[in-house]
């Protein structure tokens, strides 16, 4: 504090304080009004601070641990540095008056001397460098005081003060950084607007309006996304042309499919237009529905969450065609296949008891019908449209009575809120429902698009005339088989079954890196029995160290704690999966998590990261200066304010992609591997700005080098190449010319690459097609090539022949798994300590199948620097798989039998699986069944019964 007011008073007294009097004496050589925009409030700003600065020398100056108190100084002082919001909001403009005013040779030398007065202590510094330090000063602020809360014990009197100092402080911070980025936002939009030509007049610069991202497609259109609104234009130059402007809160997106011609389509439609948008490539379209979608989706949430009816809701509509199955059908062959087609579907009766029944469109498309129990001669139907063209209404989800009441479903599976939808039709009683659940995501597709068409009053098909004849035919309603309750229970079982994840762990155990409470090397895959009772989602494994993220986004941690990277605010080694509270106390949702070799990074699906573990070599991006380690998970403020959609870590280095295509590197940089040139460390965050103009699309680090992805599909590598691993063939032997400093194309590469992999020296990518492409060094065979020894080197990308149809691939540090598209998995490379899962520790140099998972099927997996993992769905542990039980490891006997948990599946003797209870997802409705002792305790929890 002392060097800061130092430093501004040298700004008043040698440069402010002489301009204004020359500006006095000459004012047609440097004008008041040019220097009250650039300094602003800064004179005041020097008085505030030397206050704060006197009452802090005078608290401190007699310095007695349990006595003295400094809040209150904060508390006194914050209202004051919302001084702070003005300079700051005008800073712009102050340096780009200051630059244009020093053009002038007379006012340039005038600046020049200041700068070189004798007497203030900062001799030589720029004008620009003394005017910058307010831009700073309250993010310091705001650390200084979390760092003062860390450090005081809770029993100290100023630990109350100080956590309401933090509030104040926070609040002031938030209000400067609110005001600074709407006034950014306002300027971007404002440099926008002239390259606008609206056809109409239109509201372009709005407060809550901020630009996302904007791209060139098929027939010379533009897209610009907005948070709120996404422009249609053509550009002729420089100017765009706007045909459409779309409002994110009424559109509409469908995945647009076209059978005659090889086309990537996609259709935007609102109120009052639309339009098929024809996308360059696969990876562009889903690019954009995927940007789209979230855009949608944060601007609903920003808005509230009301009821939702058809003409009201189209975010959910869109989000639910950019699911699992794509529905390659308009709207009229929707309508279509419901009117020739029956559907089984479940339809809830008004005491919310479910049925399934045999549902048709009528010819006209104006009833729905159905046969019901009581009446299988004549069709029960309910109009969509009644004979005074009245519309009925359609929500989405479990909105009504009828389904509120049907608690036992909902809470059997809460996932069928997904498929349920209502329709509200007139009666002469007034208003009722008809409330259906489909039986999977397509038929739930196909429905709610047809019914929407004939319920929007723009597809004027209401006014169409009525068909003469039957409503129906009811002989197909009669020939199709309904399905009964208790086979939709069945069913509900499996489809549970099929999206519970189940953990499997192999390899390396130092430190319980295999989370199964022990430190026992396992040559082959076993099951993680801590995550039978849980979904698990997916996994990602690190030095000894492995985090696993639940469906819920809950986050759970496992093996060595050194330097604080398993995220529990301590350095302990964890044998048993631990949840990490930080995130579900702070209602944070995991997505991704990325691992060096002592430090961690973690993703949330807000678009924030999260980071923890070693920091001496400013991997972590939390401090302009070291951190010997970071305990607890710690936001990486220089890039709070971007939306991360990727990350990744080196041993001493990561990475961050944002959502606009950015890419953000720091710490180590020895090997050239942060891409700026240098090898100097990185203690923030910092923009790779070689090549410019390039929109990065997805990248993965290696211990030493990174690899990156453009959105034109071209493939750049820098950093350590000793081995080929960037795919550059070396210039010479000389050990520096190895190491590549600025990103470089990798050569010889015509493929379309949607996944890169990194290794300890290694480097894998897959493509389109399911193939793998390979290259670096392949010593203990991890290149899959059949090579293994000092000389298996590879320099540019080699495809691995002996592997087909690959979903998706991992690196370890000197092995490598990949899955197929039919739930294979392979292996190859080092296998010690049976990292590879195939019962031996001798190293494979070709993928070889992990025959564990042949019955299994896998849909996710992960390599570590000595271990590996895979997720499976759910299913009851084979006999096979234990020898004893799994809660007192008691062995199996005749007399000692094996009990299954109807619940988590393990396999339990009969003292410790003696409890029973209703297990609602698994369609276990009608009566009580046998689960283990920890899963009773756990549902009883959830559904509130009695523990008897």
């Amino acid at each position: 504090e002392i060097g800061y007011v130092k430093d501004l008073t040298s700004l008043v007294n040698y440069y402010i304080e002489p301009m204004y009097q020359i500006a006095a004496e000459r004012p047609k050589v440097l004008k008041k009004a040019d220097l009250d925009l650039i300094f602003g409030d800064l004179p005041l700003i020097l008085k505030v601070n030397k206050l704060f600065l006197e009452g802090c020398q005078k608290e401190l100056s007699n310095y007695s641990h349990f006595g003295t108190t400094i809040s209150n100084l904060f508390s006194d002082i914050v209202h004051y540095f919302k001084l702070y919001t003005n300079y700051c909001n005008n800073y712009d403009r102050a340096m780009k008056k200051l630059k244009e005013i020093r053009k002038n040779k007379a006012v340039n030398q005038i600046v020049g001397d200041c700068a070189k007065d004798q007497r203030h202590h900062r001799k030589g510094w720029a004008i620009s460098t003394f005017l910058i330090l307010p831009i700073q000063r309250i993010p310091r602020y705001r650390l200084l005081i979390r760092d003062l809360l860390e450090q005081t014990d809770k029993e100290h009197p100023d630990y109350n003060g100080l956590i309401e100092a933090s509030k104040n402080i926070d609040s002031v911070a938030d209000h400067l950084n609110i005001t600074m980025k709407s006034n950014q936002m306002k300027k971007e939009l404002s440099e926008m607007q002239s390259r606008f030509n609206f056809q109409d007049e239109f509201e372009f610069v709005l407060p809550h309006r901020h630009f996302i991202k904007m791209e060139e497609f098929k027939d010379s259109f533009t897209l610009h996304l907005f948070n709120d609104i996404c422009i249609l234009s053509v550009q002729n130059k420089g100017i765009f042309n706007v045909k459409v402007v779309f409002p994110l809160d009424s559109a509409v997106l469908f995945n647009w499919h076209n059978s005659t011609k090889k086309e990537y389509l996609f259709k935007i439609k609102s109120a009052n237009a639309e339009a098929t948008i024809k996308a360059k490539t696969q990876h562009q379209k889903q690019k954009w529905l995927t940007d789209i979608y979230m855009a949608m989706d944060e601007h609903r949430d920003s808005k509230g969450s009301p009821e939702v009816l058809v003409n009201e809701d189209k975010t959910q509509t869109a989000l639910a065609q950019a699911m699992d199955t794509e529905l390659n059908m308009t709207a009229k062959e929707c309508v279509a296949q419901i009117k020739d087609n029956v559907h089984v579907l479940l339809k809830f009766g008004r005491q919310g008891k479910p049925h399934y029944r045999n549902f048709q469109l009528s010819r006209d498309g104006r009833f729905v019908c159905w046969l019901s129990k009581n009446n299988k001669k004549a069709p029960t139907t309910i109009p969509l449209i009644d004979k005074e063209k009245r519309l009925s209404k359609l929500i989405l989800g479990q909105k009504t009575d009828v389904f509120k009441q049907s608690d036992f479903w909902r809470r059997a599976d809460k996932t069928k809120t997904s498929l349920s939808f209502s329709i509200i039709y007139k009666t002469l009683k007034g208003e009722k429902s008809l409330d259906l659940v489909a039986t999977n995501r397509k038929q739930y597709l196909t429905w709610i698009t047809a019914l929407q068409f004939i319920l929007d009053p723009r597809s004027n098909f209401h006014l169409a005339t009525t068909t003469e004849g039957p409503v129906v035919d009811i002989s197909k309603l009669r020939k199709q088989k309904k399905m009964k309750f208790k086979d939709a229970k069945r069913a509900s079982k499996n489809d549970q079954m099929q999206k519970i994840g189940d953990l499997y762990a192999w390899g390396s155990n130092a430190s319980g890196g295999l989370g199964i409470n022990s430190q026992e090397h396992q040559l082959s895959p076993i099951v993680m029995q801590e995550f039978l009772y849980l979904d698990v989602s997916d996994v990602f494994v690190g030095n000894g160290v492995a985090f696993a993220t639940m469906t819920s986004g809950v986050l759970f941690s496992w093996g060595n704690g050194d330097f604080g990277k398993s995220g529990h605010g301590d350095t302990l080694d964890r044998l048993n999966p631990t949840m990490i509270p930080f995130f579900k106390e702070n209602k944070l949702s995991v997505k991704y998590v990325a691992m060096g070799e002592n430090h961690t990074l973690v993703l949330t699906k807000s678009g924030r990261v999260y980071a923890f573990g070693a920091g001496k070599q400013g991997q972590l991006g939390l401090s302009p200066e070291p951190i010997e380690q970071q305990l607890q998970p710690t936001i990486v403020e220089g890039i709070k304010r971007k939306i991360i959609v990727s990350i990744a870590c080196g041993a001493h280095h990561s990475a961050a992609l944002t959502r606009t295509g950015e890419l953000y590197l720091w710490g180590m940089g020895v090997e050239g591997q942060l891409g700026n040139g240098s090898t100097t460390i990185s203690y923030e965050p910092i923009q790779l700005q070689y090549p410019a103009n390039v929109t990065w699309m997805e990248v993965a680090c290696g211990t030493w080098h990174t690899l990156a992805l453009t959105d034109k599909g071209h493939l750049y590598a820098w950093g350590d190449n000793s081995f080929g691993q960037c795919g550059i063939l070396p210039s010479n032997d000389d050990q520096e010319s190895n190491k590549i400093f600025v990103p470089r194309v990798v050569p010889e590469f015509c493929s379309t690459i949607v996944s890169l992999h990194c290794g300890h020296a290694h480097s894998i990518v897959l493509n389109d097609n399911g193939i793998l492409f390979a290259w670096g060094f392949g010593n203990y065979g991890q290149l899959g090539d059949g090579r293994v020894g000092a000389n298996a080197i590879t320099y540019t990308p080699k495809q691995i022949h002996s592997l087909q149809n690959v979903r998706k691939v991992v690196c370890g540090f000197n092995h490598t798994i990949a899955l197929t598209q039919d739930n294979k998995v392979f292996a190859w490379g080092n296998n010690t300590k049976g990292r590879l899962g195939l019962k031996t520790e001798m190293d494979v140099a070709v993928p070889t199948e992990i025959v564990f998972f042949e019955k299994r099927q896998a849909r996710a997996i992960s390599a570590g620097y000595l271990n590996s993992f895979a997720v499976c769905a759910h299913q009851w542990v084979p006999d096979s798989d234990v020898v004893g039980c799994m809660k007192c490891s008691k062995k199996f006997t005749n007399l000692h039998r094996r009990h299954h948990c109807r619940n988590c599946g393990g396999i339990f003797c009969k003292k410790c699986s003696s409890d029973r209870i209703h297990v609602l997802r698994f369609g276990f409705h009608g009566k009580k069944v046998r689960v283990c002792r920890r899963c009773f305790e756990i549902i009883s929890a959830e559904q509130g019964e009695s523990n008897t």
